[in-house]
């Protein structure tokens, strides 16, 4: 999820991680919208914030993605190197403290 910020006419003009003041409104970080913005963006300065602020959302979605191959018995957790088991068993055991460990793949989409 992102805040963006509008200009008068409603496009988007800013993207932020955080709540502002002028960035209130939320939207999923894969939106038509949004997609839209970071395509006009020419500033790679600019351009790599705004891929930083999709990355955790992408990142939780590649880990629902693992466990669906998971559970469908299309890859075995064994399958995966071993520094991406690591990776992936501490995220499980930190995930597992949340209040709604959930699938956010509603959320993100």
């Amino acid at each position: 999820m992102v805040y963006v910020e509008r200009d008068p006419d409603g496009r988007i003009v800013a993207i932020a991680r955080n709540r502002t003041a002028t960035a209130t409104e939320i939207k999923p970080g894969i939106d038509d919208e949004v997609i839209e913005f970071l395509d006009s963006v020419q500033d790679p300065a600019d351009v790599r914030s705004l891929l930083t602020l999709t990355d955790a959302g992408l990142v939780r979605a590649i880990e629902d993605l693992i466990d669906v191959l998971i559970d469908k018995k299309v890859i075995r957790f064994t399958d995966l190197p071993e520094q991406v088991q690591k990776k992936i068993t501490a995220r499980q055991r930190i995930r597992a403290k949340m209040v709604d460990p959930g699938l956010m793949v509603d959320e993100i989409l």
